[in-house]
């Protein structure tokens, strides 16, 4: 008798916690990303900006390219 009406509810209670899951690893994953792109694109200005000011040619594509 338990089985017959704890059971779908633990199973219902699963599932949501699985579908939870997902979506806080997918936000922290995009937030990593975002970091990391962002990252990317200061160290490449700061690159061009050292270039810029030493008078040099600054010709590195630009991340993403």
């Amino acid at each position: 008798m338990v089985n017959r009406f704890v059971a779908p509810v633990i199973e219902a209670h699963e599932a949501r916690g699985r579908a939870e899951g997902v979506k806080i690893g997918r936000a922290e994953g995009e937030e990593i990303g975002r970091a990391a792109a962002q990252a990317e694109w200061q160290e490449w200005n700061r690159r061009r900006m050292d270039a810029e000011a030493r008078g040099r040619p600054f010709d590195e594509p630009p991340p993403g390219d």
